[in-house]
């Protein structure tokens, strides 16, 4: 069974007379692929129709669907902490890397990332950081521009954040500044879509600056942090996994921004 929508893709092969009944017939042979990946979908509205439907958002919650026709579940390493529910629901879980499409999901693999676009400032002052303009990035899963890295909108501490990158432990960015820049404005910290335990540190030419210390979405308040940076010629954001597994370690580097002197 494809990481397709179950409801709108899926279940209409399966209403076709005796699909789902041959299905079920063979189900300890059969292998579903989980469509959810970090409590998000790839694409489409399968997130939102589980949740509409009363179904966990999770390889989980796509356990409990596919639990009676299939015996066996594709899961993500993402997700790997949720291979004991997949198996309480009834089914034998399977850890592995099942995105390889593009750049966005080309950390998944392990592998870094060099490009280096250039920082500009637009019309507001600001000059926004995006994975684009990322000089070298090596990460766990993806990095999101102005989104959380499960791909809805940036929130951390309760706050909904426009602008930001949303990243997965372990993680690690950095940016050119060349000395053009003055400050570094964000607001960081564990992104509210999980719970992982995490920490993020801030690196100015190779020196840390900021450290959040261990921390999880639960409880946590949202505060901006501004980091001096003038003549500096590396910014590196960093994300570790808190040493207890990078499951659910979704952080946020919300409204991240660079300004230039006047």
């Amino acid at each position: 069974i494809a990481p397709s929508n179950p409801f709108v893709s899926i279940d209409p092969i399966l209403s076709v007379p005796g699909i789902r009944q041959a299905v079920i017939d063979r189900r300890s042979r059969n292998v579903a692929i989980s469509p959810i990946v970090g409590g998000g979908a790839i694409k489409g509205p399968a997130a939102e129709l589980m949740r509409s439907f009363g179904h966990q958002v999770s390889a989980a919650g796509v356990g409990s669907i596919y639990e009676p026709l299939a015996g066996h579940l594709v899961i993500d390493t993402v997700d790997q902490e949720l291979a004991g529910a997949v198996r309480q629901a009834g089914m034998t879980p399977h850890v592995t890397n099942t995105i390889f499409a593009d750049f966005e999901w080309t950390g998944a693999t392990g592998k870094t990332i060099e490009s280096g676009k250039t920082l500009k400032l637009g019309k507001d002052g600001k000059a926004y950081l995006t994975k684009e303009a990322a000089s070298f990035t090596e990460t766990f899963w993806r990095v999101m521009n102005d989104k959380g890295v499960e791909g809805k909108t940036i929130s951390v501490g309760g706050k909904h954040y426009e602008r930001g990158l949303g990243v997965h432990s372990d993680s690690k960015i950095s940016f050119a500044l060349n000395g053009q820049f003055t400050t570094f404005h964000l607001v960081p910290g564990p992104d509210d879509a999980h719970k992982g335990l995490l920490e993020m540190k801030i690196l100015v030419d190779g020196k840390a600056v900021y450290a959040s210390g261990k921390v999880r979405s639960i409880g946590f308040e949202a505060q901006a942090v501004t980091v001096p940076v003038k003549g500096a010629k590396q910014l590196t954001l960093i994300v570790t996994d808190g040493a207890d597994g990078p499951g659910g370690d979704h952080a946020s580097w919300a409204d991240a921004y660079l300004t230039a002197a006047k």
